[in-house]
């Protein structure tokens, strides 16, 4: 009784064991080893069982069959045991290197994005000392060309007070008016730079005639009415944009077509063509003044530059223009020959009406 009693405690063992490897392994076999575990604990189940009936006075076969299958059992399951616990670790590795290689994906996520970032504070960095560098030339140039014809002005009064010659000091008031009307075209630059650099972009209807009669009016003096204004204006469909920021290019545009007429020459004229599409406007300004050489060309959209010491403007023209093309989201190209003139063509976005509000649909006046 003691034989059959200590049997079923190893089959309850056993039986145990199974329940407690199926929950572990939730409900389902994942490898060869447990295959083998399960296999080798069905064949002791069956000696024990066999075992069992032998002891109970059943047939004598039982225990040869029970005594065969526990000798086939004890080496199967010891090479079971090895074989299930080694491919528990190969699991656990497979794990973990699974675990390791998203780690390592999630890693080189941040890592992008950390380059991303870097690039974008790079960027940021250069634009600001870009920027720092512009400043200080802007306030040393500023400081500069606002000073020379206050110092002059003052120069020319204190000449002319000292004088007692009347012709002499119409003279002197004629250079110091030359003098405080370049000032006051720097100090309108300076107005219209900053606008371009603060003023948000609002897109209005545009009428280019006005544009141009208002800039052209501007500079009414008997040497510009020897300049002959030539118009062609072809507005297929009514053109929106920013309307401050083409006033300061037709300004700036016409002002310099003006001031670099050749002197004393006839025939002057300022040719201004525009096209209006749904799409763009093309607009191409053309004159026959003193034109720009070669080597400068490439130069004459950057900030404060001077074809020559001698020329009176202030450097920001077309600085001005070229910034204020690109914040409305056109381009701009110069061509020039010396002594023969110059050509600017500029293709600027129509914004169209279905992107303006009513109440930005102002008159041009």
């Amino acid at each position: 009784m003691a034989i059959i009693f200590t049997n079923f405690i190893t089959i309850g063992l056993l039986f145990g064991t199974i329940i407690i490897l199926a929950y572990k392994s939730k409900g389902t076999i994942r490898s060869v080893s447990q295959y083998q575990l399960f296999f080798s604990f069905f064949l002791l189940i069956i000696g024990c069982f066999f075992d069992t009936l032998f002891h109970m006075g059943y047939n004598p076969l039982f225990d040869t069959y029970g005594e065969y299958i526990t000798l086939l059992f004890f080496p199967l399951i010891i090479f079971s045991i090895f074989t299930y616990s080694l491919n528990k670790e190969l699991e656990k590795r497979k794990r973990s290197e699974i675990e390791l290689q998203h780690q390592n994906e999630r890693y080189q996520v941040v890592n992008k994005q950390l380059t991303e970032s870097n690039e974008k504070i790079q960027k940021i960095n250069e634009a600001l000392s870009k920027t720092n560098m512009e400043l200080d030339s802007f306030v040393y140039r500023v400081s500069h060309d606002l000073r020379a014809p206050i110092c002059t002005s003052l120069g020319l009064t204190d000449l002319s007070i000292r004088s007692a010659d009347i012709n002499e000091i119409k003279h002197y008031l004629n250079l110091q008016e030359t003098s405080l009307k370049r000032l006051d075209q720097f100090i309108v630059d300076i107005l219209d730079y900053s606008k371009n650099m603060h003023e948000q972009i609002m897109p209005q209807l545009v009428d280019f005639n006005q544009l141009i009669d208002s800039a052209f009016q501007d500079y009414n003096t008997a040497h510009t009415r020897a300049i002959k204004l030539i118009k062609n204006i072809d507005v297929q469909v009514p053109f929106y944009n920013d309307l401050l920021r083409l006033k300061i290019i037709f300004n700036n545009l016409i002002s310099n077509a003006i001031k670099f007429q050749k002197q004393g020459d006839y025939g002057q004229f300022i040719e201004i063509n525009i096209h209006t599409t749904e799409e763009k406007a093309v607009i191409v300004i053309r004159d026959n003044g003193i034109g720009i050489p070669d080597k400068f060309l490439e130069k004459v959209f950057k900030i404060f530059f001077r074809v020559s010491n001698n020329n009176s403007g202030s450097g920001l023209g077309l600085y001005i223009v070229y910034d204020s093309v690109t914040k409305i989201q056109g381009t701009i190209d110069l061509s020039s020959n010396l002594n023969e003139g110059t050509v600017i063509s500029i293709s600027i976005p129509n914004c169209g009406p279905q992107k303006i509000k009513p109440a930005e649909i102002i008159s041009n006046d």
